[in-house]
């Protein structure tokens, strides 16, 4: 990704301001004035009710909600971009999240004349109640369709710190920021960042939330802030690799307007600049540490971080050996859904003893029906010796994860949402409690508490078992 010669075509970035043009021509200390100076998206809870930023994104919504229809800036034309075109359960999922944030927070700078202003986001793996600020009575922010009642938490299963280091601890891109695809709007697997905090923090909350029309309701922004700060923490803090393939970071976003309310293209590639160059968060904890971005103070430290960026890796999956279930499978609530996969033992363990980071042991949940209604989310145990149920805890050492479901049947023009799919990453539960020429998954769907159920199954068209390697080519 040659970064200069982006900088300079605005019909790829859609001019992105005056810092743009300072990295493209030069100006050493100015940039890293201006890198410094950056606004800051802060940690929600630490804000005060009446804190400029709240106050800011207050107006800025009003704003918005004031402007006509015909204006493409306007609130609920901002949730339609959400509501037609986004991407979900493939591997634009983060980069084009990423864009809408950045191109909806020039808005609200533009809108209020504050310049400064950064979306809060919320830290939902350490404050796992829904900020109260989204509750209080007559306030802008507060969405009223929501259902979860002020002060429940989400439940650790989904957002916990033990949770997101096992997300974040994926070396792959394709595992954590879901799978390839051939455009922006396919559906192929959901790794487990879009699957369990993504998906069932949308669902938790309900209301518009739980819809694709999910905008509307201003958590939204703060959620998908969270999102990208666990992205900025795996790419940047623990100095993951974001896909270098021109298939993932030439794809040009047309979805999107600039703060007059003009089309703007948004490439995707440069999404991965975005946090180095036009924002930066407030540190908080996500997983097992504190994840604080990299500073540039430097001429020498703004280069190793441009050319850690721009370096990339192969986000392939070679799969070394597949073992498929030949049968459908269908999932009741409520009732574990037990299924035996005959496996080569001495392939997996080989791949078990391997010393590398790279090998991974997958579960591959293809041709997935969705229900009707996301009512219920599905835990996945491994080996287990007796029969699981709703009440096994995940703190059994033969609990796997966990996925969800996010639908919307009137979204993208009314275009069906087809089979859903899901990676769970089942090595370190093999590491646990072993294995032997079979492999045992049992599924149960768990229903949200509280929670009326509509929908009380779905099924699996396909499920594999795969011994996976990174940073190899797929075999064709």
């Amino acid at each position: 990704m040659d970064i200069g010669a982006i900088l300079q075509r605005r019909d790829l970035i859609g001019g992105v301001g005056a810092l743009a043009l300072t990295i493209a021509t030069g100006g050493c200390e100015r940039l890293l004035e201006e890198l410094a100076a950056r606004p800051t998206r802060r940690n929600i809870s630490n804000l005060a009710p009446n804190d400029p930023i709240l106050q800011t994104y207050r107006a800025a919504i009003g704003q918005m909600k004031a402007l006509p229809s015909s204006d493409a800036r306007n609130w609920t034309r901002q949730a339609q971009i959400h509501f037609n075109k986004c991407s979900h359960q493939n591997w634009w999922l983060l980069p084009w999240h990423r864009w809408y944030l950045f191109r909806f927070e020039l808005i609200c700078r533009k809108l209020t004349g504050n310049t400064n202003f950064a979306l809060p986001y919320w830290n939902w793996a350490e404050s796992h109640a829904v900020p109260d600020v989204f509750y209080s009575s007559g306030d802008i922010l507060n969405d009223t369709t929501k259902t979860l009642p002020q002060g429940t938490p989400i439940s650790a299963e989904f957002v916990g710190h033990s949770v997101l280091e096992g997300i974040l601890s994926e070396p792959n891109f394709q595992i954590f920021g879901s799978s390839t695809a051939p455009g922006q709007r396919d559906r192929v697997r959901a790794g487990p960042l879009e699957a369990t905090p993504h998906n069932n923090v949308h669902n938790s909350i309900g209301g518009d939330m739980a819809t694709f029309m999910s905008p509307l309701d201003p958590i939204f922004w703060t959620h998908h802030s969270m999102l990208d700060y666990c992205w900025v923490d795996w790419d940047l803090v623990r100095n993951n690799r974001s896909p270098n393939d021109p298939a993932w970071s030439n794809l040009n976003f047309t979805d999107f307007t600039d703060e007059n309310g003009a089309p703007v293209a948004s490439l995707a590639g440069f999404s991965l600049l975005l946090p180095i160059l036009f924002y930066q968060y407030e540190p908080s904890q996500i997983g097992a540490s504190v994840a604080r971005m990299p500073f540039i103070r430097t001429r020498a430290e703004q280069e190793q971080l441009k050319a850690m960026v721009q370096r990339g890796a192969s986000a392939e999956i070679a799969l070394r050996a597949r073992f498929s279930v030949l049968r459908a499978i269908r999932v009741e609530l409520g009732r574990a859904a037990p299924v035996a996969i005959a496996i080569d033992t001495t392939v997996v363990r080989q791949a078990m003893q391997a010393s590398t980071a790279n090998n991974r042991i997958l579960l591959l949940f293809d041709q997935v029906e969705q229900p009707p209604a996301a009512d219920f989310f599905v835990r996945v145990f491994i080996n287990a010796p007796g029969t699981i149920s709703a009440a096994t805890p995940i703190t059994d050492p033969h609990y796997a994860g966990s996925f969800a479901f996010f639908l919307d049947s009137g979204a993208h023009a009314g275009m069906p949402m087809g089979p859903a799919g899901f990676t769970v990453d089942v090595t370190d539960t093999i590491r646990r409690v072993g294995t032997g020429d079979r492999l045992n998954v049992q599924l149960i769907a768990v229903p949200y508490p509280g929670r009326a159920v509509t929908a009380r199954s779905f099924g699996v068209g396909a499920l594999e078992l795969a011994v996976a390697r990174f940073g190899e080519q797929q075999p064709r």
